[in-house]
């Protein structure tokens, strides 16, 4: 049996160009491209973190009317969408940022004070009782009242109570595609500003130094709910929320 002299040749020069060919091939998206609004991820981070913390739900008890901004069926006016974000519970107010300024202004005033005025023990810990009834009356007193109705932990906690309801109902799952980019960005700036201030030693100690151990317990628990949140509403912002006022009328 004879091969003809130009075989190998022409064997070399076909393997050359699949080769040529095959390299030239676009590559698939990675897998991780794909997955970065997957819903079931978040679902998993959610559950991590509300379960330790007993607030764990797997339906919200409010869902949101307009739930995805992924279709086509309409887009709601402004005015619409800002009447629903402002009353409807299953939507983070736009001006719910608003409530952390006690808080944050306590803290502010407390670790800026002199060496010849440092907090007492009634700057870290009590809460008047007179607090809730100025907050119902008009959110905004609070900025220039909380230096004098409101010890620190007792605002921290009283944080806490609206950030459980938050986490419950606007982030959880069913309903974090419904939210709006512009309140979760603002609240998510508050929270950045708020535990950043905790991570500074020195201040920790100005604002909890003369706690017991209750009320230091207490400001644990409140601490662990703050940074739930803070860290669903850095993923919520990255990658579920929707910008203002473009949002889809859902079925």
């Amino acid at each position: 049996m004879h091969f003809h002299p130009l075989l190998p040749f022409l064997a070399l020069l076909l393997v050359s160009v699949l080769v040529s060919v095959v390299g030239c091939l676009p590559m698939p998206p990675p897998t991780r491209r794909l997955r970065q609004s997957d819903p079931n991820q978040y679902e998993r981070l959610y559950r991590a973190y509300l379960q330790p913390l007993n607030l764990y739900h797997r339906s919200p008890s409010i869902n949101a009317p307009i739930t995805s901004a992924h279709s086509n069926r309409g887009i709601l006016n402004r005015q619409y969408t800002e009447l629903l974000l402002s009353y409807h519970t299953a939507y983070i107010h736009p001006l719910t940022a608003d409530r952390l300024n006690p808080v944050l202004l306590r803290m502010t005033d407390l670790t800026n004070r002199d060496e010849g005025r440092p907090p007492s023990l009634g700057d870290q810990r009590e809460f008047s009782p007179l607090f809730p009834f100025f907050y119902s009356l008009l959110p905004l007193t609070v900025l220039f009242l909380g230096f004098w109705i409101g010890g620190f932990v007792g605002l921290f906690e009283e944080a806490t109570r609206e950030a459980k309801e938050e986490l419950q109902i606007p982030l959880h799952p069913e309903n974090i595609k419904a939210q709006h980019d512009y309140p979760l960005r603002q609240l998510l700036t508050k929270y950045t500003r708020l535990l950043g201030m905790l991570e500074n030693p020195a201040h920790l100690e100005r604002l909890t130094g003369l706690l017991g151990v209750e009320d230091k317990t207490r400001f644990e628990e409140a601490l662990e709910v703050l940074a739930a949140e803070r860290e669903l509403l850095d993923v919520a912002v990255r990658k579920y929320a929707q910008t203002f006022p473009n949002f889809d009328v859902a079925a």
